[in-house]
């Protein structure tokens, strides 16, 4: 007795299904060929990435030293005058003058300007309290925005950030 039912080759159902496991067998390959082939183009994009993130950090390294090198060429006179007062004052007893001492403060500070950094408001100046750019003297003030209060100590800002509040206190006499 027979369990299998015998085939025939030359059946035609047969040949379709053959055909149609055969075009999908096919259709499989392909897009496992196809799938092996991104998958190889996304690994070849992430190494591109990759290079392209570490060339930028080796730009962004090599901007920044060349922008602190700038800087510190600019400041070197101002600090050779620095320590050259240093000396004469400590080592050889000289007087040093307070304009020196200021015409090098002055170059410094036009330099460090010259560099991106600002100075926010001047001593002894007044104006309108900003709880963004002041900070009162003492613990125990308080002002309203607006109010009109006088600079003690100036402020510094580098590229629109607050480095420093300006420190103001209230004017004698305004009540």
């Amino acid at each position: 007795m027979k369990l299998v039912p015998e085939t025939n080759q030359n059946d035609p159902l047969l040949t379709s299904d053959n055909d149609n496991l055969l075009s999908l067998q096919n259709e499989i390959k392909a897009l496992q060929l196809d799938s092996h082939d991104r998958e190889l183009k996304i690994e070849q994009l992430n190494q591109e990435l990759e290079r392209l993130r570490l060339n930028q950090k080796d730009l962004l390294s090599e901007n920044a030293r060349a922008t602190v090198e700038t800087l510190y060429s600019n400041l070197a006179p101002i600090i050779v005058q620095l320590v050259t007062q240093n000396y004469l004052s400590k080592e050889q007893n000289k007087a040093i003058q307070p304009k020196d001492i200021l015409l090098i403060t002055e170059r410094l500070i036009r330099t460090l300007e010259q560099n991106g950094l600002k100075l926010l408001e001047q001593p002894g100046q007044q104006v309108r309290f900003d709880p963004n750019v002041h900070l009162p003297i003492s613990a125990a003030s308080s002002f309203l925005s607006g109010q009109l209060v006088i600079v003690r100590f100036i402020g510094i800002s580098y590229q629109g950030k607050i480095l420093r509040k300006a420190v103001v206190e209230a004017i004698e006499g305004a009540g």
